[in-house]
């Protein structure tokens, strides 16, 4: 009567039968009624023991944690399949009843009696590891753990932590190995916040500029650039940052020992940190003798074209759409032309009409064999004036493209003219021939066609002997496959640094070799145009350079000693820590596992108060229910005073019998252990919205399995937050959200209320919250609160299922 609702309805009498009246129950009856109720309260009570028996006993078989128990008489009471494979012990033998003593290895037992033993009397748990020999021969390290239960059985746990040892070993080496190499690396290493200030930078990139890397941490990089290059510098960096994921490149001064400038191509990339926050890394490398190359060869383009402008004749460079690329100050006196009129011209317009066709058909036949051709025309000047003219043309390579060279000697002044071309031609050949560098012509299957006179220098051979050899043997071997490209003319123009000659006395020249196409009219390669730049010297004095690099090696060795002295120092005084904070870390854990004994202890009680309220009071109220009940039928009909004051009882025994129920709710609803904790949680949600008014949108995931303190302690804070809601935050909706996610639940309880000031969580005086952080945090969780005045406030809790 006292568990349904029908119990309260009244019971409608059935007609009277001529029999005798039976005897009242006695207290015997009584005493066997309520006997039934206890009974199945217990019958109830150890099936859903027994089911939670089950799933752990399931979830132990497929763990992969070995997992056992033994009583406090040392005898094994249970092991998983995982702790018997770790220790080796059959399957198929029965291990119940047997004491742990004689079943593990005598290692292992010596070990527990020495050192776990002793800290489970004190302490109530120990864990440690230990080590076993593998089934591949290998020892295995094994991370164990032991806990005291209440009636004296010993919970044991262990884990397989070898793999992870490994790991750790092999990450800490190649991040050693890694920072060696970064440091070692032959380049300018640095790397630069958002604000250009340099975050790192390796040991070779600080002392080629002449710094320890402490000296230069959080500078500008601009501080290590020269100044004519600041704000190309700064444009660089803040385009990287703009396009990030790109690697861009460009060339710049930077300073040496803060005086010394010097050329580097600095290579940028934008990269993320783990905070998500972008860096520059930013890589220069010393370029300066290719810079010096570089000048060289533009002297020498200047020097031709000085050459160029001081020839007495007319002298222009044709493209092969027969568009003026270039004329010197001869061709525009004699035609009246400025240089920009000649360059928009076509050749064949500075022809008489008679003689354009000559003049086609001699670009032809010059594209065609490759030759030269000496023959008179006439021009015709900007002022119409016809001008006899002999024309020198020739099929040249001009800024890496095919083209015609053509000399025009004014007829007007022939014999003098003549004399000027003569002197010309022979300044020309003597400035090719009196180049510092090798000039030579290749065909496409590597043989000379030309060579000038410093190329027989550098080689020991008169330069008649080497046209019509092939350049291929003058190449060391090991050098010969990274240029034989160059002799197919299927290649870009590029620069083939150090490579290795042999000369004549078979010594070996180092030399850089500048590369272009020669085309001929149609765009088809047909030879190749090289110059030698004599490189020797630099490299002996990288050869020097490299002496010094090993004595640098051993200044650093001797600081890495010296820096593992102190590195072993810090490592000791790290352990002395170590040893301080474990000691702090077991007192919080006492703590914590107090306050956890305490709360369960709190919530056994309330369940065995609501308990005995429910089975105690409740069956005496429904059985003196009975009683009134029974006497009514025994009242004369005309006992209308009588039939009043039972009713009057019946209804303050109805009244008593809700009271009872609410108290024993309020202790310990019965939904939360007969349907758990989701269960009890939408209950409460419906129940305090018909109290308090308050609309509730309650989600929770279907498939959340948690076991009793779990969630006693969670509905225990979910009450604790709904009543601070209905104190404090003056609110009208309140959103709950429970579910599942990897290995840990996710409660949140957010209300639309006046919100909470955070200087409030401050005060010592709020207990509520305390106490809802200590059940949380004894549970190896977390509670936080979030709010501001007039937001509202969120109640965030995690909580690992296991």
């Amino acid at each position: 009567l006292f568990s349904s609702p029908e119990a309260n309805e009244p019971v409608a009498e059935k007609p009277q039968k001529a029999t005798p009246e039976p005897a009242p129950p006695d207290a015997e009856l009584r005493k066997l009624l309520k006997a039934k109720q206890q009974l199945l309260g217990e019958i109830g009570d150890l099936r859903q023991r027994i089911n939670l028996l089950r799933n752990w006993h399931e979830i132990a078989k497929i763990a992969a944690e070995g997992m056992a128990l033994s009583d406090a008489q040392n005898r094994w009471m249970y092991l998983n399949p995982a702790f018997l494979q770790r220790f080796g012990l059959d399957r198929k033998q029965k291990w119940s009843e047997k004491n742990w003593a004689e079943s593990l290895p005598e290692s292992v037992v010596h070990k527990i009696n020495r050192d776990a033993l002793p800290q489970i009397k004190r302490l109530g748990e120990w864990q440690g590891n230990i080590h076993l020999p593998g089934s591949n021969g290998k020892i295995r390290e094994l991370a164990m753990r032991l806990r005291r239960l209440p009636d004296g059985a010993i919970a044991w746990a262990i884990q397989d932590v070898s793999e992870q040892k490994h790991l750790e070993t092999v990450l800490q080496f190649t991040e050693e190995r890694f920072r060696q190499l970064y440091d070692e690396m032959p380049s300018i290493q640095i790397m630069l916040d958002q604000k250009s200030a340099i975050l790192s930078a390796n040991i070779f990139g600080a002392e080629e500029l002449g710094y320890r890397i402490d000296d230069i941490l959080g500078k500008p990089f601009s501080q290590l650039a020269d100044k004519q290059d600041g704000s190309k510098i700064n444009h660089f960096l803040q385009k990287q940052l703009e396009n990030t994921g790109e690697t861009d490149r460009t060339e710049i001064r930077m300073l040496r020992n803060g005086a010394e400038s010097f050329w580097v191509e600095a290579t940028a990339r934008v990269i993320r940190d783990r905070n998500g926050e972008a860096r520059i890394l930013l890589v220069c490398q010393d370029i300066s003798n290719r810079k010096t190359a570089e000048q060289e060869i533009n002297e020498n383009r200047n020097r031709l074209n000085t050459l160029m402008e001081s020839f007495p004749t007319g002298v222009c460079v044709v493209s092969l759409q027969k568009g003026i690329l270039y004329c010197n100050e001869s061709l525009m006196s004699m035609l009246d032309y400025s240089r920009e009129e000649l360059q928009r011209l076509n050749i064949s317009e500075l022809f008489g009409i008679e003689q354009r066709l000559k003049y086609t058909e001699l670009i032809f036949n010059l594209q065609s064999n490759d030759s030269e051709e000496l023959t008179r025309m006439k021009l015709i000047s900007k002022n119409r004036v016809s001008i006899p003219v002999k024309v020198f043309t020739r099929a040249i390579s001009y800024n890496g493209k095919p083209g015609l060279l053509a000399v025009f000697w004014d007829l007007r002044k022939e014999s003098e003219a003549e004399e000027k071309l003569r002197q010309s031609i022979e300044r020309y050949q003597k400035l090719v021939n009196t180049a510092p560098q090798g000039i030579l012509m290749l065909d496409l299957n590597g043989q000379i066609d030309y060579c000038n006179q410093f190329t027989s220098v550098m080689l020991g051979y008169d330069e008649k002997l080497l046209v019509g050899k092939n350049m291929i043997h003058f190449i060391d071997k090991a050098d010969q496959q990274r240029i034989s490209k160059m002799f197919t003319g299927e290649f870009a123009p590029e620069i083939l640094r150090d490579v290795r000659l042999t000369c004549n006395n078979d010594d070996i020249l180092y030399v850089d070799i500048f590369t272009a196409v020669i085309d001929d009219k149609y765009g088809d390669p047909v030879g190749t145009q090289l110059i030698l730049v004599d490189v020797t010297e630099r490299w002996n004095e990288h050869h020097l350079l490299e002496a010094k690099s090993d004595d640098l090696a051993d200044r650093l060795r001797r600081r890495q000693t010296m820096y593992k002295n102190r590195i072993e120092d810090m490592n000791a005084e790290v352990k002395r820590r170590e040893i301080t904070e474990k000691e702090l870390n077991r007192y919080k854990e006492e703590l914590q596992s107090l306050s956890a004994h305490l709360e369960t202890t709190r919530e056994e009680e309330r369940k065995w108060i609501a308990r005995e309220i429910h089975d105690e009071f409740g069956q005496q109220l429904s059985a003196l229910k009975m009683d009134i009940t029974w006497l009514e039928k025994r009242f004369p009909a005309n006992a209308k005073i009588l039939f009043e004051k039972t009713r009057s009882m019946s209804e303050i025994i109805n009244i008593t019998i809700k009271k009872v129920r609410e108290i024993s709710r309020k202790l310990r609803p019965s939904m939360l252990d007969n349907l758990g904790f989701t269960a009890a949680v939408a209950w409460q949600s419906k129940e305090f919205q018909q109290r308090s008014g308050i609309q509730f949108n309650v989600r929770i995931d279907d498939n959340i399995v948690i076991d009793e303190q779990r969630g006693s302690a969670l509905f225990r804070v979910f009450q604790e937050a709904l009543t601070n809601i209905f104190r404090h935050a003056n609110a009208t909706e309140i959103d709950v959200d429970i579910f599942i996610d990897g290995d840990d639940l996710f409660m949140t309880i957010r209300d639309n209320g006046i919100g909470i000031d955070q200087e409030h969580l401050k005060t010592p005086k709020t207990f509520g919250l305390i106490g809802m952080r200590e059940r949380i945090h004894s549970l190896g969780g977390t509670v936080s609160i979030e709010g501001a005045p007039g937001e509202g406030t969120a109640v965030n809790v995690i909580v690992p299922i296991n």
